[in-house]
């Protein structure tokens, strides 16, 4: 993998709206998407991203993400069903569900008999 390479603004939007999208994306599906005032300003920043290497073209001219290389915003980041999420809710999750060594001792109720 390569060196994280970072972006920001709008760029950012346009890259983590590739990322997040099921399908490959069109310019003018991003310029929809974000809601920009031209489809040449979706233009402007994919072309930005293409130079750094982040996507790629399919055969259809859509772009997709390069798994190769990755920004560094987006390392503290895990991608699960199109959805961004902070790596520090999964790990608090595991933390919360894990037993205590209290649980693990014998409980101080009466049992039943």
């Amino acid at each position: 993998m390569g060196e994280a390479k970072r972006i920001y603004g709008k760029t950012l939007d346009v890259y983590l709206c590739i990322l997040t999208s099921e399908n490959p994306i069109g310019v003018r599906d991003i310029w929809r998407a974000l809601g920009f005032s031209s489809p040449s300003l979706a233009q402007y920043h994919v072309n930005k991203l293409l130079d750094l290497k982040l996507i790629e073209t399919d055969f259809d001219g859509k772009y997709i993400i390069n798994d190769q290389e990755s920004i560094e915003a987006l390392r503290s980041f895990l991608l699960l069903r199109g959805m961004l999420i902070p790596r520090l809710t999964i790990y608090s999750c595991l933390l919360y569900t894990s037993p205590s060594p209290r649980d693990l001792s014998t409980s101080r109720m009466p049992s039943s008999a």
